[in-house]
């Protein structure tokens, strides 16, 4: 699943920071920040498709449907 990949990716790069850095890391506040931007979209898109998939189990299986496609298609056009 693509959320799983980015969880995924956003582990690596804090692993790939912290080996590089160790200690200096906390004076590293561009790849804190960045780090805090990923995790904050991962939490983003979780939320938007967890909320989408509750939606689901409701009878407008097709309103959440298209609640889920554009939702998707903005998170993508967003993060270009």
């Amino acid at each position: 699943m693509l959320l799983e990949n980015f969880k995924y990716l956003f582990f690596t790069l804090t692993k790939y920071a912290t080996d590089a850095y160790a200690r200096a890391l906390e004076h590293e506040q561009e790849i804190i920040m960045n780090l805090a931007d990923i995790l904050a979209e991962i939490y983003v898109l979780e939320s938007t498709y967890l909320r989408v998939e509750k939606l689901k189990s409701k009878p407008t299986q097709r309103l959440a449907l298209i609640n889920f496609i554009l939702i998707f298609i903005f998170f993508f056009n967003f993060n270009g």
